[in-house]
């Protein structure tokens, strides 16, 4: 019996949250799990490649581990700290391992607009869609675009 793409990758997912160190191939769909919070390997490359970032802060790591096993998690620091980063991994795992849509709210306009051209990379090159909601831009609920 031949699997689907989608089985085996619930399968790989499966089995990596049993033993999230581990990296595996889901064996030939080329969704590879990697040492890197679970995430496909090629993110941590994507994150050097487009934000020069090759390690986390120890807490950035902790606050990680704590939000993939929670549906919530609480965390302050100050401005410049590293927060940010800690939401977009949470976030590229709800969306690549999980198949969820994410919603990244914002205070101000120009921070949406900058978040939106920080991960647009990211979308472009791991495959997901990035859309601003500010101002007139977008609409809620989102209109279903084909993949």
């Amino acid at each position: 019996v031949r699997k689907s793409e989608e089985e085996r990758r619930a399968e790989t997912l499966a089995s990596m949250l049993q033993s999230p160190s581990s990296s595996q191939d889901s064996g030939g769909g080329g969704f590879q799990l990697g040492p890197f919070f679970g995430l496909p390997s090629k993110v941590k490359q994507v994150l050097m490649d487009h934000k020069g970032i090759d390690t986390l802060y120890d807490w950035q790591k902790e606050c990680i581990k704590e939000g993939m096993g929670s549906s919530n998690l609480l965390f302050s620091l100050p401005t410049s700290g590293g927060k940010t980063l800690v939401a977009e991994i949470l976030m590229m795992r709800q969306l690549m391992l999980k198949n969820k849509d994410v919603i990244f709210v914002l205070p101000y306009v120009a921070i949406v607009q900058e978040k939106v051209r920080g991960l647009s990379p990211f979308g472009v090159e791991l495959r997901f869609l990035v859309e601003e909601y500010a101002g007139s831009k977008g609409g809620y609920p989102p209109k279903k675009k084909g993949k």
